[in-house]
This record gives structure tokens, sequence and C-alpha cells, in this order.
């Protein structure tokens, strides 16, 4: 089993490619609409989206953009996406630098990080492993 994409919710393109393109440094794969009658169909909520779908060789994620009068983004309070990056404490003091809250707590020996994007979303931030055959 491969994981195909993850959706998520945001509140503006420009939050968007603050976040995923320039931060994470993902590329547009595509753009689309959702009208609201697929919406509807979908995900039982009458409203129009744009969607840019972001990713590289090994990530995707399929970004919704609420058209006025939709409804906004809805985090949960325990829906996270974890990533891998490379160099992560530097990779958190950009994070930071760019106005993103950085959550840090002890779970016995490691150190779980937690950072929320500009639309309440959160993601468990993880060093990417560098293992050698």
């Amino acid at each position: 089993m491969n994981l195909n994409h993850v959706a998520l919710a945001v509140s503006s393109k420009e939050n968007a490619e603050h976040f995923f393109g320039r931060l994470l440094g993902l590329e547009v794969i595509r753009t689309q609409k959702i009208p609201a009658d697929l919406s509807r169909r979908l995900f039982d909520v009458d409203a129009e989206y744009s969607v840019i779908l972001y990713g590289n060789e090994d990530f995707r994620v399929e970004v919704f953009i609420p058209h006025k009068g939709a409804p906004g983004p809805q985090p949960g309070p325990v829906a996270h996406l974890c990533l891998e990056v490379t160099e992560r404490e530097a990779w958190l003091d950009r994070a930071a630098a760019a106005g993103l809250e950085v959550r840090r707590a002890q779970k016995g020996e490691s150190l779980v990080v937690f950072v929320k994007d500009f639309d309440g979303n959160l993601y468990e931030i993880k060093e990417k492993s560098t293992l050698s055959g």
C-alpha cells in the first residue's frame, strides 16, 4: 500500500504557497476547481473550492481553498501530518522565523516536535533518517 496524497483545507492561496511552496519546497503539480455540486456530493458541503496539488517525488498534498462563502478550514484537534525533514533544527528555525508556532514536548527519551501552519493545521516534524547500507 502507498499513500497517494493527503488533503487539507487552508484559508488562502497565499498561505498555501508560503507554507507548502516556500517553506516545504513542494512544487505545484496541478490546480483545479471543485464545483459546489461535486463538493456537495463528495463532502456534504455546498461550496466551491480551488484545489492545488503540491508535491515532490516522495510526497503529495491536496490543498483545498474555499471560495467566497465557503466554510474555511476546520482542523481537528489531533489531526496532523508527520513530515520527515533533513536538518530538523534548521528547518524549525526557518518555521519559527516565518511566524509559525513550534511546539516541543519530551516523550521519554525523545523530543516530539509539532508545527502549526497559518491555518491551524498541525505537522509532526521528524529528522529524516540517513541510514546507509
